[in-house]
């Protein structure tokens, strides 16, 4: 058996809003059902060192963010987002922890 222990989150989380408001703006429909977008889903989780960059934050509505939470649908990268993940986390981590968190590309 392998010990896993919890990612450790920075003591403090920096949260740029402006940024968030500038990807739902630019794009305002939810990725998944195309309602209205609410919701910044960060693709690379702040707690696991995303950042609060456009790349980096996929427009949702409420119920769609909560049901990618719950395990019910699956997300889409474009290829900018895909991008940053894979320079950010390197090709092998990247792919694998894409697949874990079940986001797809093409």
């Amino acid at each position: 058996m392998t010990d896993v222990t919890p990612d450790q989150k920075p003591r403090k989380r920096i949260i740029d809003s402006a940024a968030q408001r500038v990807k739902l703006d630019a794009d305002p429909n939810c990725r998944v059902c195309s309602d209205r977008a609410t919701d910044p889903h960060h693709i690379l989780l702040k707690s696991q060192g995303g950042d609060d960059i456009e790349d980096n934050i996929m427009p949702l509505c409420f119920d769609c963010h909560r049901r990618y939470h719950n395990g019910k649908v699956n997300l889409w990268l474009k290829p900018k987002e895909l991008i940053y993940i894979l320079d950010r986390m390197g090709r092998e981590k990247g792919i694998e922890y894409l697949k874990r968190r079940r986001i797809e590309w093409s």
